[in-house]
């Protein structure tokens, strides 16, 4: 996969100005604004303001990521976030945004690879479990799927969607009865949310289930 770099390998970037840091954050703020008010477009020209003003600002770059993201450019994003990775790789918010990028973009061994990183040092994210246990589902590791679903449920009892995925893959393993009372918790928790389209394809994969078992 073809990542944008901030500069070529011959040249190192030049430290920016106290003035041009200011005038980068003024951007980066009112994209942000812009954001806020559902003006997308001028979001992406302000960030991009942002960036040349001064290229080491890692905020912009994850922040023009996030704006690629809602647009459902996925590369693109990718490339904006591994260009605050470059600037700034401890922060692992960065890390965790383009690892779920790669998993919507169906690249699930680049996304394990970043929520690797995320959980290591953030044991208890449950988003960063939660992403990494459809990974680890969509790589075929279904026990390491179970393993962090049961850690999101630990954490967070009322997250259904974990229930809810944990109960497809017990499905898929055969183990019936277990996905039943996953798919029973899921079910408590999107009624009371009122989340009728989770609730839904719950009840779709529950009726499968019961499909498998008279069959």
């Amino acid at each position: 996969m073809l990542l944008l770099s901030l500069v070529s390998c011959a040249q190192k970037p030049q430290a920016s100005s106290t003035a041009d840091q200011l005038k980068s954050r003024q951007h980066l703020d009112q994209a942000i604004e812009a954001v806020r008010q559902g003006r997308v477009g001028q979001a992406q020209q302000l960030l991009d303001l942002a960036i040349s003003a001064d290229p080491s600002n890692a905020d912009a770059f994850n922040n023009k990521g996030n704006v690629l993201m809602a647009s459902g450019k996925y590369q693109l994003a990718i490339a904006e976030y591994s260009s605050a990775i470059k600037l700034q790789g401890n922060r692992s918010s960065y890390v965790f945004n383009r690892g779920y990028a790669f998993l919507l973009a169906g690249d699930y061994r680049e996304a394990l690879k970043d929520l690797n990183r995320v959980v290591e040092v953030e044991p208890m994210n449950v988003k960063a479990l939660a992403f990494r246990g459809q990974v680890r589902a969509n790589l075929s590791d279904y026990e390491g799927a179970i393993a962090d679903f049961d850690r999101v449920v630990a954490l967070a009892p009322g997250n259904g969607e974990a229930y809810a995925n944990r109960g497809v893959i017990k499905a898929q393993l055969g183990r019936n009865a277990a996905a039943k009372d996953d798919f029973s918790k899921a079910e408590v928790v999107f009624r009371k949310a009122g989340d009728r389209a989770s609730l839904a394809k719950l009840l779709t994969a529950r009726s499968a289930l019961n499909g498998a078992k008279k069959s």
